[in-house]
């Protein structure tokens, strides 16, 4: 089996500039990889194939429907589909790779042969920062990160009850739950299943794998909050440099949007 691949999907013609640094920088540093565009057939493609071949990576280009790349609900459904996970269950991991995402050097090996199923970068409470008083709380942003296939395969091929007897008559003693429903769950109605759970999510894909599963039979590896931020930042990434005594992670989401005026300008250079 392949140990990883870089998965990057485009849904536009053309890169604006702050994605086309970030897919050059992807191009230069992880070359040794395999990169896959991930996209729908009827997008002309024509720029990134240029760039790919100036760059003289091994890529290939996978299509999916285009209703998974009209908006963000489209991708969330794509990432949580398990047909996009076959089209790589050749590779034992994957690096997705947005194109507002920046990777600062290659350690991907080095993520790979810790044996997690899924980092990202750390997560602040309440979806906010540092700054605003918010504490670092979970793992991790789905932008910039490592999931291992077969983990993901595993998950979304899962037939069986993904509650516990346990947690589910624990939720319904503490009135979380209806007598109803606790019932059903029990017997193992749809309910108690990963396509039901999947199908009423209406939140980022990457909640659904790093929390709504936590508390389930699929629960995920993960890094703590702690070593995910030699991984990646997002937010309060000036806070997170400290933290790492002033040592950037493998790669970061979302520099554009955040702390470029306050932090990345200094390591991200616009071209």
């Amino acid at each position: 089996m392949n140990k990883a691949i870089i998965i990057i999907p485009i849904y536009k013609a053309t890169p604006d500039a702050y994605e086309l640094i970030s897919f050059r920088q992807c191009l230069k540093v992880l070359h040794r990889y395999k990169v896959c565009i991930v996209t729908f057939d009827s997008l002309d493609t024509s720029f990134y194939k240029d760039e790919l071949q100036q760059s003289d990576v091994n890529y290939q280009f996978e299509y999916f429907d285009k209703s998974y790349f009209e908006n963000l609900d489209g991708y969330n459904r794509l990432m949580l589909s398990i047909e996009f996970y076959k089209r790589f269950n050749t590779f034992e991991y994957m690096l997705i790779y947005q194109l507002d995402a920046y990777v600062f050097r290659d350690e991907l090996d080095a993520w790979c042969t810790k044996g997690y199923d899924y980092i990202g970068a750390p997560w602040f409470d309440d979806n906010k920062s540092i700054e605003e008083g918010a504490k670092l709380w979970a793992v991790g942003n789905g932008g910039f990160s490592l999931r291992k296939t077969n983990t993901f395969l595993r998950i979304l091929n899962f037939k069986k009850n993904v509650y516990s007897y346990k947690y589910i008559t624990k939720q319904w003693i503490s009135g979380k739950i209806s007598f109803f429903l606790n019932i059903k769950m029990l017997l193992g109605f749809v309910e108690n299943k990963i396509i039901y759970l999947i199908s009423k999510w209406e939140d980022a894909e990457d909640l659904f794998y790093c929390l709504k599963l936590r508390d389930t039979k699929l629960k995920i590896k993960v890094p703590t909050v702690e070593e995910a931020s030699f991984f990646a930042f997002e937010q309060s990434c000036e806070y997170l440099y400290k933290q790492n005594k002033q040592q950037l992670p493998f790669g970061c989401h979302a520099w554009q949007k955040y702390d470029y005026k306050t932090f990345w300008y200094k390591h991200i250079k616009m071209q």
